[in-house]
């Protein structure tokens, strides 16, 4: 079979992925500070505490030493969900950690929209030792990758195209129910947002973790969730402020917020943070 030069770019993108992280993370962090520096008038930041996934930093960042969190985070690592991604992503499985910890005292279940492998929900519940507390953890996906005749914009769908490339190019849906198959209380919902709400029933909810790469299933998603959130309940945008690819997110996500009388908080992590007032 003749090679295009798509198929070739991507095959070394893959190959590159592989070597970047066989690569000692101090090394990756120097690498991270060069092209910083020759990118950008930004200073070259000198021993940060913390430099991956697109954040450097000199503020104190003592949870990656946390040897619980450390352990959860390892184990939602061994789903598979970072083979493809440039370094590791510490700081954002933390937030979400803080977050459904925050949820624990509320009334209501978790639900998370966009699973993928399931690395976020697998350290949040060894973090938090979802096993023994009273409620429920709502997955739902596709489990196939990201439905690319519902982006809005080419860009969208230039992002949506690349990421069932690189991350979902075949289903997971069985891989997902080994990894939380010790978890009674973990239940995973197979199909397409918003439709699959209704194969359960959800009544109050603390806790909502979305990460679609599809702004408006997305959206689909808070407009049917957004009343069940109890007051103070918390949302956690994986990709708001990540970058220019997902801009289409950002801009649905803001609206949303306009519509509804809150401000999204944007963290240095590229997340955005909502609670519930």
């Amino acid at each position: 079979m003749k090679t295009t030069p798509s198929t070739f770019s991507q095959n070394l993108y893959f190959v590159a992925q592989k070597f970047w992280r066989l690569m000692p993370s101090k090394f990756r962090s120097r690498i991270y500070r060069l092209r910083i520096a020759l990118a950008t008038d930004v200073p070259i930041i000198q021993n940060p505490t913390y430099a991956d996934d697109g954040l450097i930093s000199q503020h104190v960042t003592d949870f990656i030493n946390n040897s619980k969190f450390i352990e959860a985070y390892e184990l939602g690592r061994k789903t598979g969900a970072l083979n493809q991604h440039p370094g590791d992503i510490h700081f954002r499985a933390y937030v979400a950690c803080w977050a459904a910890k925050y949820a624990l005292a509320l009334d209501g279940d978790f639900v998370e929209c966009g699973v993928g492998k399931g690395l976020l929900t697998r350290t949040i519940v060894h973090y938090l030792g979802f096993e023994g507390i009273p409620k429920k953890f709502y997955l739902f996906d596709t489990f196939a990758g990201i439905p690319i005749e519902d982006a809005i914009d080419k860009q969208e769908q230039k992002n949506m195209s690349f990421l069932n490339t690189t991350h979902f190019n075949n289903e997971y849906y069985e891989e997902v129910r080994r990894t939380f198959i010790k978890y009674p209380n973990v239940v995973i919902i197979k199909g397409r947002i918003p439709q699959s709400f209704s194969n359960v029933t959800l009544n109050r909810v603390s806790y909502i973790s979305i990460d679609m790469n599809n702004a408006a299933a997305e959206i689909a998603a808070i407009e049917y969730l957004w009343t069940k959130l109890v007051p103070g309940g918390v949302v956690v945008l994986d990709d708001y402020a990540y970058g220019p690819e997902f801009m289409s997110q950002k801009k649905a996500w803001d609206r949303f917020a306009e519509l509804n009388n809150f401000e999204i908080l944007s963290l240095p992590t590229g997340q955005g943070l909502i609670i519930k007032t």
